[in-house]
């Protein structure tokens, strides 16, 4: 927020000005949007839908991840 954008690009520029402007929205990847443990808990749901293509199965075990983070009913 405290650089001089005159010389970027036009895209870099947008950039920028976004950055400065716009709502950061947490990410799973960055750890900001899942605790450690809920982000384990999907990303072995999904390795598990990968491999066996159970959709069931996946849909179960998301609904236990989110209860063991104390998101679920």
């Amino acid at each position: 927020t405290d650089i001089d954008a005159s010389e970027f690009n036009d895209y870099m520029q947008w950039s920028a000005s976004d950055f400065a402007d716009g709502e950061v929205v947490p990410s799973m990847a960055h750890g900001a949007a899942a605790s450690p443990q809920f982000r384990t808990s999907i990303l072995e749901a999904t390795n598990t839908f990968l491999a066996f293509g159970d959709a069931e199965l996946f849909q179960e075990d998301l609904v236990l991840a989110a209860n063991d983070a104390g998101l679920g009913q």
